[in-house]
């Protein structure tokens, strides 16, 4: 036979049983506020790879620009026994370039101090400066190089026609 012992967990289930409006809604309310955490966790990081995305394709961008590197490069002279022959040396070390057309233009920048208070500043176009262009036909590297007017003289001129001019 079983004995009958009183039940004394049934007051505790009672008192949940008539409690339990209360108890629904305040887990309905945690799982909102932890609803709510979540995409506000959610945005902040959609935000930021949005911010990496841009940064990646302004590098994506940058690399495939081409980065021109101008170098002038002076050689000596043998009939004039001086450093005046100029080459400007036109190299593409980024993305490739098409249809490449190379084209020197200099100035003469004079900067005058008629007055200690009061700076005048010059530019002179110069032309002619160098005078042989040589283009290559690839799209990266070496693109071109101009020659300057010194070593221009050297080949129309003689040397003793030089010596005259120095």
């Amino acid at each position: 036979m079983e004995s009958a012992q009183p039940d004394k967990s049934k007051p505790f289930r009672d008192w949940l049983g008539s409690n339990k409006v209360f108890f629904e809604t305040i887990a309905a309310t945690l799982l909102s506020v932890m609803a709510v955490i979540v995409s506000l966790v959610q945005t902040k990081m959609v935000t930021r790879q949005t911010d990496l995305l841009a940064l990646q394709t302004r590098l994506a961008e940058a690399q495939a620009l081409p980065q021109f590197e101008l170098v002038i490069d002076q050689r000596f002279n043998d009939l004039t026994s001086k450093f005046d022959d100029d080459y400007l040396i036109v190299t593409n070390r980024g993305g490739p370039v098409h249809e490449t057309d190379i084209d020197t233009a200099y100035f003469l920048v004079i900067t005058m101090d008629p007055n200690p208070r009061r700076f005048s500043k010059v530019e002179l176009p110069v032309g002619g400066y160098f005078t042989v262009g040589f283009m290559s036909g690839t799209s990266t590297g070496q693109l071109g190089t101009d020659t300057s007017l010194c070593c221009r003289a050297a080949r129309i001129f003689s040397s003793e026609q030089l010596d005259m001019l120095s």
